[in-house]
């Protein structure tokens, strides 16, 4: 909603890695003040002030409708991001080295090919009867 607001709909997805999530014991968040450390410049002040004036919004507000207003490519990086961090908090005790660059080289996986993975694993689910195709984009396009 901040990206809107300042009609930079694709920022900040290219900025945000997946070092600046933070993970507690029932939370998932964007380090906003981490992420803008390095990024001193007029977008970023700004998207930083827009993020922040959303935060009690986006707080009182139901997760399922926070996820109906997330654009689909926004919530494709966002969620590859997070996976990544999960990747390098679970491989870290064992090789911190390798736990970075797993949660590196996942992160730059092309939207396309995860998009065309998720697809594909959907329709796997659709097939074994473990999910059903969504009604209302079948009657939209029948």
């Amino acid at each position: 909603m901040a990206a809107k607001k300042m009609e930079k709909c694709t920022y900040p997805s290219g900025t945000v890695g997946w070092q600046d999530f933070i993970f507690d014991e029932e939370e998932i968040h964007i380090d906003i003040d981490r992420w803008k450390l390095d990024k001193d410049n007029v977008v970023a002040t700004h998207f930083h002030q827009e993020f922040r004036a959303y935060i009690p919004i986006v707080n009182g507000s139901d997760v399922l409708i926070c996820s109906r207003i997330c654009r689909g490519h926004t919530a494709m990086i966002m969620l590859q991001r997070v996976f990544s961090a999960c990747l390098f908090f679970v491989i870290k005790p064992y090789d911190e080295i390798l736990a970075e660059k797993v949660a590196s080289e996942f992160s730059r996986i092309k939207e396309g090919a995860l998009a065309s993975a998720l697809s594909e694993a959907w329709i796997q689910s659709v097939k074994d009867g473990k999910a059903i195709y969504p009604e209302n984009l079948v009657k939209s396009v029948a």
